[in-house]
């Protein structure tokens, strides 16, 4: 596999890092230099087929149960581009989170640190919403506080972790019932940061759940407060559900798409029914409308696949 990436020819949103190219001898094993497997790695263009080459992965950090990937910049060709890569590895002590990165420019090799995220319980914690924004990362610590990643320009310097507080929106839905939802982060294309949450209620005709509403919140970042807003200007918000998490964002209007409104594929079940929606919500209006039902054929091709969106360059 590759990794779909943002930058350059078009905004290319990383969801997973895969490794390709391993270098196998004549009868199929491992052939390494100095008894040490490594794959190399790229960051691909879909639109194009373009790649970026990046520095081989060796075996250490071959992602074990889960991997989230990022950019730390909308263009990889920044001078201070990083690739970040979030994983759960297999240590002596269990299962641990880490956090592999590279720069893009200058070659310099991976390095994989361990990180932590504070926790009342004590338990490792793994980064799950994470978005970059401004030349950081930015991931949600708790209900009460986020967290920053900085990456110094010396890389033998490690990553800077800042944690500040940044109280949730108690989120309310309509008819005041919900059965909770999911959070994304997401960088706009006039470099802002926002939250959006997705709001799910129940039907106990088709025993599931369905989507009711869409907020999305708006950083201050000079008082470090979310604030819910109906309007994000001449943009559009595209949304995976699958267990990466990541959003992806462009200008509406070079699409013909309308402003301040939010894509995602909605599944929904019912008795004799199991079908993918593409829905638009309008954040003016908390409208949400069905633009596009998946037929069989794609349905079928999903079954064990992650999709992901590509979407224009931000200008």
């Amino acid at each position: 596999m590759a990794v779909p990436f943002k930058g350059m020819a078009g905004l290319w949103r990383i969801s997973t890092l895969i490794w390709q190219s391993k270098q196998t001898s004549k009868d199929g094993r491992l052939d390494s230099d100095h008894g040490v497997p490594s794959t190399a790695a790229y960051l691909w263009n879909p639109r194009t087929g373009d790649r970026l080459p990046l520095p081989n992965i060796h075996e250490e950090h071959d992602v074990v149960l889960m991997s989230k990937c990022s950019l730390t910049h909308k263009d990889p060709s920044h001078p201070g581009c990083v690739v970040v890569l979030l994983l759960l590895l297999f240590k002596d002590q269990g299962i641990m989170p880490h956090m592999c990165f590279c720069r893009i420019s200058g070659g310099t090799p991976w390095r994989c640190l361990p990180y932590k995220i504070p926790s009342l319980l004590g338990v490792p914690r793994f980064i799950t919403v994470i978005a970059a924004c401004r030349g950081k990362l930015y991931f949600i610590s708790s209900r009460e506080s986020m967290g920053a990643i900085h990456f110094p320009s010396n890389q033998d310097e490690d990553p800077v972790f800042q944690f500040f507080d940044a109280p949730r929106i108690n989120f309310v839905c309509p008819h005041g019932t919900s059965l909770g939802g999911w959070t994304w982060l997401v960088e706009s294309p006039d470099n802002n940061l926002f939250l959006i949450y997705t709001c799910y209620d129940w039907d106990s005709r088709s025993k599931s759940n369905f989507l009711v509403a869409i907020h999305a919140y708006k950083m201050d970042f000079s008082t470090h407060a979310w604030h819910r807003v109906r309007d994000i200007g001449d943009a559009v918000v595209f949304l995976d559900r699958g267990y990466s998490r990541i959003a992806a964002s462009c200008a509406a209007s070079p699409l013909g798409l309308k402003g301040s409104h939010i894509y995602l594929f909605d599944h929904r079940k019912s008795d004799d029914d199991a079908s993918y929606y593409l829905c638009a919500f309008d954040l003016g209006l908390d409208t949400l409308e069905d633009i596009w039902v998946a037929p069989q054929s794609i349905i079928d091709a999903l079954r064990g696949r992650q999709p992901f969106w590509i979407v224009p360059p931000t200008t």
